[in-house]
């Protein structure tokens, strides 16, 4: 059986290299959503050998302590941090008088500048996805879920994706309705997480896939749709959307030049056209500096 699309996700998120307050950051985004979280015991549960791995790894370089990884059940693994390793940690992240299990934002104290800080903060978000995130696989449905077990944690977290431009919607789940659940279902929405949290294949790939299905639908009226064409379209124009995205994110969208911005802008209003369509729909930009312009956007990234 073939990986999931949502453990493919973590697996990125895990692969990914980060600067050291951002590593941190992962980390604390990972024990604050685990099963316990307190001066006496921190432990997370996970089916991700990646996960668990990066847990212990990120744990013995930032606070110098020996997680126990052990077996829960068939599938599932266990990191935990008990006794005076569980008091250290939370020392570490200023969160020794942790109450309601809100968010300590104390850990992204270390970044220096802004663009250190952003990256903090989607480090922070990428290590709660891995313990308590999942997403769905797009051939499917378009779905991303934040499933937190503490009331306040998740208003926490609801309030800090709002901050960074994300704001979930909400149930609830469980036999007892325990389960607090943010949740996206929008494609762009999703796809825009997935790279704020750094899983950049997946989130170009969900974009592919939602172009594909846009497109098929079209193409299923049009009796002379071109499949070869239709396939080159849709990758082309997803690698755009993707990195026009990422500069997004990353706030350097906004920094281009006016001929550089009005082709990214182009590209979102019509995610779906061709370049010979996009230059029809502009009325004042040749095919040759559309293209070189679209171009100059993927390299940026």
């Amino acid at each position: 059986m073939g990986q999931t699309f949502s453990a493919s996700v973590k697996a990125q998120i895990c692969a990914q290299k980060l600067h050291n307050c951002c590593g941190a950051s992962l980390l604390y985004g990972m024990l604050l959503f685990g099963r316990r979280f307190s001066q006496t015991r921190i432990e997370i549960t996970t089916e991700s050998d990646e996960t668990a791995a990066l847990a212990v790894e990120l744990c013995k370089r930032y606070l110098s302590l020996n997680a126990e990884l052990q077996r829960h059940g068939k599938l599932k693994k266990r990191v935990v941090l008990a006794g005076e390793a569980a008091q250290l940690a939370l020392e570490y992240y200023g969160s020794q008088q942790q109450r309601g299990r809100r968010i300590n934002y104390a850990v992204f104290d270390n970044c220096q500048d802004y663009e250190e800080l952003c990256s903090c903060y989607r480090a922070f978000l990428a290590g709660a996805f891995l313990i308590c995130g999942s997403v769905a696989e797009p051939t499917r449905q378009y779905h991303m879920e934040f499933a937190v077990p503490f009331q306040k944690l998740a208003q926490s977290l609801a309030r800090f994706l709002e901050e960074v431009g994300f704001a979930p919607k909400t149930m609830k789940r469980g036999e007892h309705n325990n389960l607090h659940v943010l949740y996206f279902k929008d494609n762009e929405r999703v796809a825009d997480l997935l790279t704020l949290m750094g899983a950049n294949a997946a989130s170009l790939e969900l974009s592919q896939i939602a172009i594909e299905k846009n497109l098929r639908n079209k193409a299923n009226r049009q009796t002379n749709s071109d499949t070869a064409n239709l396939n080159r379209i849709t990758t082309a124009a997803a690698r755009q959307l993707n990195a026009i995205r990422k500069l997004e994110v990353t706030g350097k969208l906004s920094e281009l030049s006016p001929a550089l911005r009005a082709a990214a802008e182009l590209r979102i209003v019509y995610p779906q056209e061709s370049l010979t369509e996009l230059v029809m729909l502009s009325g004042d930009v040749t095919r040759s500096s559309l293209y070189s312009r679209l171009k100059k956007l993927e390299e940026m990234v």
